[in-house]
């Protein structure tokens, strides 16, 4: 049986499957790959430092000027094939599947998954910087028809409610994402080479003995055992197990 028809019966006879994803599933969508070999934080590392919450405290208007542009093109992308098959094998083949991203472009949403923990947060809403203050605000209600967002709300900041630079993972959707991963019979692993702590230690909160797939351009460390690796376009391998999975 060669690797893909392998995949595609892994994927047949599981019931609990979970799927990490990182940035290389959304690529395809428009959205540049930011932590990859050629990715945006390694070609201009000083991004990094603008999108951390030390920037957003002291400086709003440089967090938001390059905050605006990253947002415009998370608005303009659309989901592509392989979040709709997700999304897909769920709602029509009933598998329990859960998505662990650490995307903020909640393409898979918009998708249709429903079942989502976004460890990095999302864009869709935004709050107050002070986090004594109460308040949420959509970000159609922010955000005016040029892409400028009016990140002062009665007088105070506002910030984006995604996970910044020098900022923690929310707790309660990490303790939720280990969960998932020990009540898996198979997880899928798409558009990350997982060596970005915490989100690369997630695999390890399940079993040794269920496998591990994973589908990236990128090999990924050694994980564990019991690991299947697909290299290529994650589109094109989606479509291709997709289409085993008719067969």
């Amino acid at each position: 049986m060669d690797t893909p028809q392998k995949v595609s019966k892994l994927i047949n006879d599981a019931k609990n499957i979970v799927v990490i994803t990182g940035a290389g599933i959304s690529t395809a969508s428009g959205i540049p790959d930011y932590r990859g070999k050629h990715g945006v934080y390694v070609t201009d590392p000083g991004l990094v430092d603008i999108l951390s919450i030390e920037t957003l405290r002291s400086d709003p208007v440089r967090f938001y000027d390059y905050f605006e542009k990253m947002l415009s093109g998370i608005n303009q992308a659309k989901p592509n094939a392989a979040h709709l098959l997700i999304a897909e094998w769920a709602s029509k083949r009933g598998k329990n599947i859960t998505v662990v991203t650490q995307n903020i472009d909640s393409l898979h949403t918009r998708a249709g998954s429903n079942d989502v923990l976004e460890l990095h947060g999302h864009a869709r809403t935004f709050k107050y910087l002070n986090p004594y203050k109460q308040g949420m605000f959509p970000a159609n209600e922010v955000v005016d028809e040029i892409g400028k967002i009016a990140y002062k709300q009665e007088g105070e900041i506002i910030r984006p409610c995604v996970v910044l630079f020098g900022e923690m993972l929310n707790e309660d959707d990490f303790l939720e994402a280990e969960y998932k991963l020990s009540k898996a019979d198979l997880i899928l692993v798409l558009g990350t080479s997982l060596t970005v702590y915490p989100f690369s230690g997630l695999v390890n909160y399940s079993d040794e003995n269920i496998p591990l797939v994973v589908i990236n351009k990128e090999s990924p460390p050694v994980l564990r055992g019991n690991v299947t690796f697909l290299e290529g376009d994650i589109l094109e391998i989606m479509i291709s197990l997709n289409d085993k999975l008719k067969e």
